[in-house]
């Protein structure tokens, strides 16, 4: 017996020393969620005392969250400007002409000029400028103007505290913390339209006008360099994202593309831009890109290496811009397509690694512009009426319930299942007055989802794609979407927004739930006039 009770001992300290170690490794810390928007779990494991000795398991990367070769088909609108304006105004969204906006670096201002539906006062319109918070929590600031002028161009810095704008021979200052309106700079030539830029950093404003370039220390304005030349602002002038560079035009047509290191203020090299075209500089500054008019290439400049690569696109009739993300792996091409382009190809996204296009921001409509928050998280879309200021950035938690809805609606309507279809269902008063000028009764939507859905040209398809949700006030939806549908052999029908009918509207009830408010575009075809 006693025997039996020391061998007991052995074998329990022995079982002892051998789970130690797994129990230790329990215990690793984990690096909690409040102080960081990712849980990080440590991969260190001590290994048991015998062999063989386990692998650590690998830390899995957390999905990046700026817009960037892996996600940015997975970027939509989040927040519409249109309508808040326009109550603002009290004048229609596309009579509220946003001339020039800016979008500060850390995504917390917008900044836009423009005139609301005039910007005469004697045909009842007024020149405006004004600050947004772009998550709509905080009210607008107007800022008051001593002159009905218009304003050419505003520049936030990178915290939203300062703006500057110019008008037709001078730039001001607007300092939020004050409220006050100072002058900042006055060419010689009062005719002149001054254009700026502000570095990423906040230390340097830059006045370009058609016979001079002006650097000055953004705090106390104070000169830093002075270049005499010939110089078109208007697009440009611009830093590029990490500020080590600046890009300037020569003239406004058949123009050089100039590039400034901005340590000494020294000419880097110039580009070859035909007619209108435009150019834009990579966030590292070791890149230019230039786009001409009905060209099919990018001509892709490398700086140091003095090389040139060409990378295919589809032409453009009209160039608007040109911009790198700040992630540098991507460039995005913006324009009027030509005859033979997709009008959804208006926005091109160039893979830099590969050097092919890669996708495209279908939309409703070609934004013409963008301007990234300095992490590159979200995207302000600018245009020249507020129906289509946009921001962008990963869904929201909202969108992905609307994405949820959607596939679930389309799986229902496919599969002859209409009471949960009408479930999912609140249609807005233009769908109801749709189904009446085609005979049938809104208040039967059993009846009338069984008409419409009969074999016809486009039949109730499957659901191919949910290709984009977007917030949305102005067609009064909360969100619409634009989606594909699934034919027989596998191909799909592109329901994209041409024609309105084609928007799949989504509205918000009062206990936050979604609802699809417009018919399945199976039902809509052919269209009614």
């Amino acid at each position: 017996m006693q025997k039996i009770f020391l061998l007991s001992l052995m074998i329990l300290a022995l079982l002892i020393g051998c789970t130690s170690p797994a129990i230790e490794a329990t215990n690793t810390p984990l690096t909690s969620s409040e102080s960081s928007p990712t849980i990080q779990v440590s991969a260190t494991h001590t290994p048991l005392p015998e062999p063989p000795t386990p692998t650590p398991s690998p830390t899995s990367a957390p999905p990046p969250k700026d817009f960037n070769a892996q996600n940015f088909d997975r970027f939509t609108g989040v927040v519409s400007y249109g309508t808040y304006l326009s109550q603002y105004f009290k004048k229609e969204s596309f009579d509220i002409l946003t001339y020039a906006v800016d979008y500060s670096g850390d995504g917390s201002t917008i900044a836009i000029s423009g005139c609301a539906y005039s910007c005469s006062t004697t045909l009842g319109g007024k020149v405006f400028l004004v600050l947004i918070d772009p998550a709509l929590v905080q009210p607008i600031i107007e800022i008051p103007l001593d002159s009905a002028r218009q304003i050419w161009d505003v520049d936030l810095n990178p915290d939203g505290s300062v703006l500057i704008f110019s008008i037709r021979g001078q730039v001001s200052r607007y300092d939020r913390a004050t409220g006050q309106i100072s002058l900042e700079y006055t060419p010689d030539n009062t005719d002149l339209v001054p254009f700026s830029s502000i570095s990423p950093d906040g230390k340097t404003l830059v006045v370009v006008t058609d016979t001079e370039l002006l650097a000055l220390n953004l705090p106390d304005g104070s000169e830093v360099a002075r270049l005499s030349g010939t110089f078109w602002g208007q697009n440009a002038p611009f830093f590029n994202t990490q500020g080590n560079r600046f890009l300037v035009y020569s003239q406004q047509t058949d123009r050089d593309a100039i590039v400034f290191d901005t340590t000494t203020w020294t000419e880097v090299d110039r580009f070859p831009i035909v007619g209108s075209g435009k150019a834009a500089l990579s966030a590292d500054g070791m890149l230019v890109a230039s786009l001409s008019a009905d060209e099919s290439v990018v001509k892709l400049y490398d700086i140091a290496a003095g090389s040139e690569k060409d990378l295919q696109i589809a032409p453009y009739s009209e160039v608007t811009s040109l911009v790198f993300n700040p992630a540098n792996d991507l460039l995005l091409t913006f324009g009027t397509p030509g005859a033979e382009v997709d009008i959804f190809e208006g926005v091109q996204i160039i893979d830099l690694v590969s050097g092919n296009v890669v996708g495209s921001l279908t939309q409703y409509s070609n934004p013409g512009q963008i301007k990234f928050s300095a992490d590159g998280t979200h995207f302000m879309r600018l245009s020249y009426t507020a129906t289509d200021l946009e921001l962008w950035s990963l869904p929201t938690p909202d969108i992905m319930q609307i994405e949820t809805l959607i596939q679930d609606y389309f799986e229902a309507v496919s599969s002859g299942d209409y009471i949960s279809a009408i479930d999912m269902t609140q249609l807005d008063t233009y769908a109801r007055e749709e189904l009446i000028t085609q005979g049938l009764n809104p208040d039967d939507l059993v009846a009338d989802f069984t008409s419409l859905c009969k074999e016809d040209e486009i039949p109730c398809l499957p659901l191919g794609r949910v290709v984009r949700v977007m917030a949305d006030y102005d067609r009064g939806w909360d969100y619409y979407a634009i989606v594909t549908l699934e034919q027989p052999d596998g191909s799909e029908i592109m329901f994209d927004g041409i024609s309105p009918y084609e928007l799949l509207g989504v509205i918000r009830l009062e206990d936050g739930s979604f609802k699809i408010s417009t018919l399945h575009p199976g039902m809509r075809y052919p269209y009614q006039e």
